[in-house]
């Protein structure tokens, strides 16, 4: 038996870099055989992107400042993930270009921005 496993092991030593090379292909795909089930990744999600909540104001209260109608409002957008397969990446982020490889991952684009913010807005 032990002459059967030192026929069968592997004495074929590589690098690192060649190993990553050769399984994932730094150039990308279209280049080699690699594996392209390595770049398929499912890409569902669940985000909250926009979230407004508003009050209007009495009319009454709105007349004092001479307002005949006054709402106030706070904002946010791009809030959070409720849920999403790909942790750690901004699902929105991948169409840093036009072609299909520009899109496999978000290497150089921006994080999506937060923003929150108060409104008013008065009709006189």
């Amino acid at each position: 038996m032990s002459q059967l496993i030192g026929k069968l092991s592997n004495t074929n030593v590589i690098s690192q870099a060649v190993y990553y090379f050769n399984t994932y292909n730094w150039g990308g795909p279209q280049y080699s055989s690699s594996r392209y089930e390595l770049y398929v990744q499912e890409n569902s999600y669940i985000k909250l992107r926009e979230l407004s909540l508003a009050y209007n104001i009495p009319a009454n209260i709105a007349r004092k400042i001479g307002a005949k109608r006054m709402t106030i409002s706070v904002f946010g957008r791009n809030l959070m993930y409720i849920y999403r397969t790909i942790k750690d990446m901004d699902a929105e982020q991948t169409t840093a270009g036009s072609r299909w490889f520009e899109t496999l991952t978000n290497t150089g684009t921006n994080p999506a921005t937060r923003s929150i913010g108060f409104m008013l807005r008065a009709s006189f």
